[in-house]
């Protein structure tokens, strides 16, 4: 069985020889200063309120003004405001180094990542906008660097 990183690292491979074969293009990954929304702890003690300590099952429920996590990792919460905040066009990622699960109900519109932030802050976390290095893909044409 494949651990992440061989998954990943797979995936770039394949990425790589699809873009070549097709597009005569080459890509990879090089880390890049961004602006970029991150979630972030804001109060560590407030923040342990919500660790999840069941074996529950994992479940996110969505609904306009609502979203919520039992037993599911922060990205879940990152990999939904990405998806609903893709107007913006800026990424959305995890700053918290928490690895772990939680539970959490917010009452905000999703949309609007201002008022996300004000509703993650009875779960000692925030959201902001910040510049950070993250890794990009970079996809160029044969030729133009050559």
């Amino acid at each position: 069985m494949l651990d992440e990183q061989q998954k990943t690292d797979l995936l770039k491979l394949d990425l790589a020889k699809l873009l070549e074969l097709k597009f005569n293009a080459r890509s990879y990954v090089a880390t890049s200063r961004v602006e970029a929304w991150c979630l972030y702890i804001r109060d560590a003690a407030v923040f342990k309120k919500c660790y999840s300590k069941s074996g529950a099952t994992g479940k996110i429920k969505a609904d306009k003004g609502y979203f919520s996590l039992v037993n599911r990792p922060l990205q879940s919460l990152v990999s939904y405001l990405a998806d609903n905040n893709y107007k913006d066009k800026l990424p959305v990622t995890d700053a918290t180094g928490y690895a772990g699960k939680v539970s959490m109900d917010l009452y905000a519109d999703t949309k609007n990542l201002c008022a996300v932030d004000a509703a993650l802050q009875r779960y000692g976390l925030g959201i902001k906008r910040d510049t950070i290095a993250l890794p990009m893909l970079v996809i160029e044409r044969r030729g133009d660097h050559d």
